[in-house]
């Protein structure tokens, strides 16, 4: 399943893709999973906003209204920033503990793991020219301690594929790159 960004959201996307240093594609299929691009979105857990932040999360990371796209965005990349720190650079861990709490990050997992599943898929532009984008993830490797590895591996195809992917004509030679 392709995620779809709305135009209005593709620079927020790609803004807090950089300033985090995960893929566009992660950050995409991130807000998808959590609000659907809805930024008046409250979950019955009390979450709000595009990115879903209790209150008490995101007096942590922003001032403002977690109903406000700018002030979400901030609380967002600064939340996501700290928790790729907490959890020594784990793209994986880190959506775990977005969904779950760091302390009890296992419990987001399954999250975890549907948010990189949709990021693999690739991305679009809704109201716009759709642009499929390679997978750029392979399955997880089994084996213990194979989420960091994974973790890796994947920043490193991804950083790859989005150097060239760009420039649709080296799309091809990114890939076999990878």
């Amino acid at each position: 399943m392709t995620v779809y960004v709305p135009k209005a959201y593709v620079g927020w996307v790609s803004t807090a893709a950089r300033k985090i240093g995960i893929p566009y594609a992660v950050v995409a299929a991130q807000i998808s999973e959590e609000s659907g691009f809805n930024k008046n979105a409250v979950s019955p857990a009390g979450a709000e906003g595009i990115a879903q932040f209790l209150p008490s999360t995101f007096r942590q990371y922003a001032t403002g209204s977690p109903f406000n796209v700018t002030d979400a965005w901030v609380a967002y990349t600064n939340f996501m920033v700290a928790l790729l720190h907490w959890s020594g650079g784990s793209i994986w861990k880190a959506l775990a503990a977005y969904n779950a709490g760091q302390f009890n990050w296992q419990a987001g997992i399954g999250y975890a793991n549907t948010v990189l599943a949709l990021a693999g898929e690739g991305t679009g532009i809704k109201a716009d020219t759709t642009q499929k984008v390679a997978a750029q993830y392979e399955p997880q490797p089994s084996g213990a301690n194979s989420n960091d590895d994974w973790s890796s591996h994947m920043g490193h195809a991804a950083s790859r594929m989005f150097r060239s992917g760009h420039d649709h004509q080296n799309l091809g030679v990114a890939i076999e790159r990878i």
